[in-house]
């Protein structure tokens, strides 16, 4: 009757943080696929794509003298490293809420 309701917190710890876990993936795989397009790409220039390389700069300039935001070549790159170490701060930090296996013994 007692591993009742230990298995039910389990359960439930095990429930809860999943979520997070899967955020945190989430957020892990898409600053390291943005990090290597950025490294790949950097070089890239969209010349034959004139129309769209100009809207998408003049957008820029745009929201980066209203929101005061940096030049998008900084943006780009660090943003994908800011990611992959929030999703590591995030898979640690469930792991320390988790209930360890010694203290239910």
């Amino acid at each position: 009757m007692n591993s009742t309701p230990e298995s039910v917190s389990v359960a439930e710890a095990t429930s809860s943080s999943g979520f997070p876990v899967a955020s945190a993936t989430l957020l892990i795989l898409f600053g390291i696929v943005f990090q290597v397009v950025e490294l790949t790409c950097r070089n890239l220039h969209f010349g034959n794509l004139w129309l769209l390389s100009v809207l998408a700069s003049d957008i820029w300039n745009i929201l980066s003298l209203h929101f005061n935001v940096p030049s998008i070549g900084a943006v780009l790159l660090y943003w994908p490293l800011v990611m992959i170490c929030l999703g590591l701060a995030i898979l640690l930090a469930v792991r320390e809420n988790r209930p360890s296996r010694a203290r239910r013994s």
